[in-house]
């Protein structure tokens, strides 16, 4: 039973605390389990657009419930026959867009070690024959011991499943984080995912994504039309094997990206690795 669908409001046995997000298909309240006291976080999709996303609201629901890895916020219960709800564990922590706004927070060593974390989580993800496409700092929690955890499947899908791209057409999705692709309107797929995980990391290095000083509609169509300048133009801290992969994995082409996460995983380690052998004192 729904009481009232806002801060303080309850929904069957779960007493509605905050309003942490509003997306394009869902609120999520972080909320308390009124039957053991324990905190947990709310999503619900929108009353407006019901008849929309009903049936993608269910299938997010079923890929969530099929994946079991800690960087991956746990689906609780099930709940709402008259209107679907998931309760999924709540994550103390930061929003990674709240780190990135916060110019100190971040430097290339942890923004690179991060990074690495977000693309185990998303290479698992892929090992499982599903693509997320909607990568975003405002999807990824970072707690105060830098772990990672990825928090909304909401345009997931089985990359076998021919089904249309979704993402212009429910109105979620975020335009700065999408590939070239899936700006056309083509349904993504594991390169898509890789494109964003360059773009966030391209973020957390410069402080913006590429075309970020035009209007977004031309950011959009830069995107697909030209190349972006190298992540080093605006912080040339950034060591050049780092660039250069930061670069190719946000290819216009997706051919000319790493192919998973798995695969852009293990180039970030090379170059960890690599960093880490240069600033280690010679013996």
């Amino acid at each position: 039973m729904y009481t009232s669908l806002h801060s303080g409001g309850v929904i069957d046995h779960y007493h509605l605390d905050w309003l942490v997000a509003r997306g394009g298909a869902a609120w999520v309240f972080r909320a308390t389990d009124l039957a053991t006291g324990d905190p947990v976080a709310i999503k619900v999709p929108h009353h407006r657009r019901r008849s929309l996303l009903s049936d993608a609201f269910l299938d997010e629901r079923k890929i969530v419930q099929s994946l079991d890895h800690p960087g991956i916020a746990r689906v609780l219960a099930n709940g709402g026959e008259a209107r679907p709800y998931t309760v999924l564990e709540w994550v103390d922590g930061l929003l990674l867009r709240d780190l990135i706004e916060d110019r100190n927070a971040l430097s290339i060593d942890r923004s690179l070690e991060i990074a690495i974390k977000l693309c185990e989580i998303v290479a698992y993800v892929h090992e499982r024959g599903i693509a997320h496409l909607d990568l975003k700092p405002d999807n990824i929690l970072v707690d105060e011991d830098d772990r990672v955890k990825l928090i909304d499947f909401d345009l997931a899908r089985e990359v076998n499943r021919r089904v249309p791209s979704l993402w212009f057409r429910r109105g979620a999705g975020t335009p700065d984080y999408a590939s070239p692709e899936q700006v056309r309107g083509r349904a993504g797929d594991f390169r898509s995912d890789v494109y964003s995980l360059g773009l966030i990391l391209y973020e957390m290095l410069t402080g913006e994504v590429p075309f970020a000083d035009v209007p977004p509609a031309m950011a959009l169509k830069l995107r697909a039309s030209a190349d972006p300048p190298a992540a080093a133009e605006t912080n040339p801290e950034i060591p050049l094997e780092l660039d250069r992969l930061v670069f190719r994995t946000i290819a216009r082409d997706p051919a000319n990206r790493p192919a998973t996460a798995r695969s852009l995983y293990e180039d970030l380690v090379v170059v960890e690795q690599s960093l880490i052998c240069e600033l280690a004192p010679a013996l």
